[in-house]
């Protein structure tokens, strides 16, 4: 499944809070309450990222008005990948490397109505893997995040003619080093692309409403 995304701490904010996060235990984190479900998947973001690891989504419950009344995250490496696709020799592309190791660390939530409040349930605290360093965690999908300042930059140094390749490098000498600017090369080209699709779908969906209109007014 898709990794959880929320707007996590800034990573000024995280070197402040990295001892007292990673402090956590068990006993302070079990029955915690929060006012929002993103309130509490921006708190285990956060640890996840104080404590070397990544996080997906792995369920979420909704009552008959839509609203979330559970939700459950897990560690990026839990479970196993399926075994269908660990064996297709049809595929003509190069098998992905395994990165689920069937790890129990988890994180779930439950919506209390009496005081309206989310409550932490189910709290496994334990890894079965070795965990990223604080350098290493920055690369980690679900800590990977163009936000829309980059985006902007990224833009304007493209209408200038000026490549992505170079781009990264200049906005990693900005930001202080890899470990500080939240994303990966190969981030940046799938945003690119992705706005590159997203223009071409518009300027196509132009051209046919314009030749339905002339169909019509014909």
């Amino acid at each position: 499944m898709d990794s959880f995304a929320v707007d996590y701490m800034p990573y000024s904010s995280l070197v402040g809070t990295l001892k007292e996060i990673c402090g956590l235990s068990y006993k302070d984190i079990i029955e915690k309450k929060f006012d929002s479900v993103e309130d509490a998947g921006a708190f285990y973001h956060g640890y996840s990222r104080a404590v070397g690891f990544g996080v997906r989504l792995s369920n979420k419950k909704h009552d008959n008005e839509g609203r979330i009344t559970s939700r459950v995250l897990v560690c990026e490496k839990e479970g196993f990948r399926h075994k269908k696709y660990m064996c297709n020799t049809n595929s003509k592309r190069r098998p992905r490397l395994q990165t689920r190791v069937g790890c129990k660390a988890r994180f779930s939530i439950s919506l209390d109505r009496d005081t309206n409040k989310y409550i932490v349930r189910a709290f496994e605290e334990n890894h079965c893997h070795e965990l990223a360093t604080f350098r290493e965690v920055a690369w980690v999908r679900s800590h990977r995040n163009i936000d829309a300042k980059d985006l902007s930059q990224i833009d304007v140094m493209g209408n200038c003619c000026i490549g992505p390749c170079l781009t990264y490098e200049y906005m990693v000498n900005q930001k202080g080093g890899y470990s500080k600017i939240g994303f990966i090369q190969k981030d940046m080209y799938n945003r690119i692309d992705a706005k590159r699709r997203d223009k071409a779908f518009e300027s196509n969906s132009h051209v046919a409403l314009m030749y339905l209109q002339l169909k019509v007014n014909s």
